[in-house]
C-alpha cells in the first residue's frame, strides 16, 4: 500500500482525533517504549487538554511537525501529570510486593475424617453388633 500523500492538505485545517490519538502514540513511544499503551492515554488527554487550555484546535501542519520531532515537546509534558517522571518506567517505580514466608508454626492440626473414614467406621461398628447378636443367638441355641 503506498504511504498517503499529506502535502495535499492544507496545514491549517483541524487535525482529526485519529491525528491526535496517532500524536499521542508518537509521543507515548518516544517517552517509554515498554509503557507506551498508558502513556498514549494520558497524552490523549494532555492534547486534548492544551487545546482547551490555549483555545485553539490543533491543525495538521502542527501534527505533522510533531511528527517529524525527535523528542516531546515540553509544554506537552509539563502538562503531564504522573506520580513519576515521564521518563520513568512505572513498573520500576513501584516495588514489587513480596508475600511473606509465616514464621510462626502451629503445631499441625489432625487430619479431619473423610466422608470415607465416617462410613467404614459407621461399617464396623454394624458388623461388630452383628458379629454380638450372632455369639449371643449361638449362646442361647
Amino acid at each position: 500500500m503506498a504511504k498517503p500523500n499529506f502535502s495535499n492538505i492544507p496545514a491549517s485545517k483541524e487535525a482529526t482525533p485519529r491525528q491526535i490519538s496517532a500524536i499521542a502514540n508518537r509521543f507515548a513511544k518516544l517517552t517509554n517504549p515498554e509503557d507506551s499503551f498508558m502513556l498514549t492515554k494520558k497524552y490523549t488527554a494532555v492534547l486534548y487538554r492544551f487545546q482547551e487550555e490555549s483555545g485553539k484546535k490543533l491543525t495538521h501542519g502542527e501534527i505533522q511537525k510533531f511528527f517529524k520531532a525527535r523528542k516531546v515537546p515540553k509544554n506537552f509534558t509539563a502538562l503531564l501529570t504522573t506520580d513519576e517522571t515521564p521518563k520513568e518506567s512505572p513498573k520500576s517505580s513501584k516495588p514489587s510486593p513480596k508475600a511473606s514466608p509465616k514464621t510462626s508454626r502451629k503445631s499441625s492440626p489432625k487430619p479431619k475424617a473423610s466422608a470415607e473414614d465416617t462410613e467404614l467406621q459407621a461399617l464396623k461398628a454394624q458388623v461388630a453388633d452383628l458379629t454380638a447378636a450372632v455369639q449371643m443367638l449361638l449362646k442361647n441355641s
